[in-house]
C-alpha cells in the first residue's frame, strides 16, 4: 500500500490568502490608526499652515533654519530625514508655497472638527465662552450630569476618534509634496 502526499492548499496558508490576511490584520489597522504617529500626523495637518508660512519666511534669512523646517516636516510625517539637498532655501519656500492650498484646508477641517469635539467634551465650559449653558430640556436631560455625558459621549468622543482619520488624507497629499521638495 502506497501513501500520496497532497501538496498544501494555497487557501491553508494565511500568507497566501488575502482574505485570512485582511482579518488578521484589522486590529492591526486599527492600531495604527491611532498610534501615536498617526497623532503625531495629526498635530503637522493641523498646525502646518503657520509653521510653512514661518519657515518660508524665516528661511529667506538663515538657511539653518531652512533644514530645520524639513527636518520638522519629515519626522513629523513620518518620513526619513537625510542630508539636506541643495538649495534648501528655494525647496522650503516653494514647498510652503505648492502646499499652502492643502494647508490651509486641512487647518479649517481639522480645526473645525477638533473645536466641536473640544465644546462637547467640555460641556460645562460653555457659558464661559458665551454659549448657552445648561438647558434641562438638552439631550441627555434633564440632569446636569446627564446632558454632560451625552454631549461628550456622543458629540465629543466619536469626533475626536475622527481627527486622524480626516487628517490621514491630508497628511497624503503633504507626503507626496515633502518627497518631491525633499
Amino acid at each position: 500500500m502506497s501513501t500520496a502526499t497532497l501538496p498544501a492548499s494555497p487557501a491553508a496558508s494565511p500568507a497566501a490568502s488575502p482574505a485570512v490576511s485582511r482579518v488578521s490584520s484589522t486590529p492591526d489597522r486599527v492600531r495604527r490608526a491611532y498610534s501615536a504617529a498617526a497623532w503625531r500626523r495629526t498635530g503637522y495637518a493641523m498646525f502646518a499652515l503657520p509653521l510653512t508660512l514661518l519657515a518660508a519666511v524665516g528661511s529667506t534669512a538663515s538657511p539653518s533654519l531652512a533644514g530645520r523646517h524639513r527636518a520638522l516636516v519629515r519626522r513629523s510625517l513620518g518620513q526619513p530625514v537625510g542630508p539636506a539637498p541643495r538649495r534648501a532655501r528655494a525647496r522650503v519656500l516653494a514647498h510652503a508655497l505648492l502646499g499652502l492650498p492643502v494647508n490651509a484646508l486641512a487647518a479649517l477641517a481639522l480645526g473645525y472638527v477638533a473645536y466641536l469635539s473640544l465644546i462637547n467634551l467640555a460641556y460645562p465650559v460653555r457659558p464661559l465662552i458665551g454659549m448657552t449653558g445648561y438647558d434641562p430640556h438638552a439631550w441627555g436631560g434633564p440632569s446636569y450630569p446627564g446632558v454632560w455625558a451625552f454631549h461628550a459621549l456622543v458629540g465629543g468622543v466619536p469626533l475626536l476618534l475622527l481627527l486622524p482619520l480626516i487628517a490621514r488624507a491630508f497628511t497624503g497629499a503633504q507626503i507626496r509634496l515633502a518627497r518631491i521638495l525633499g
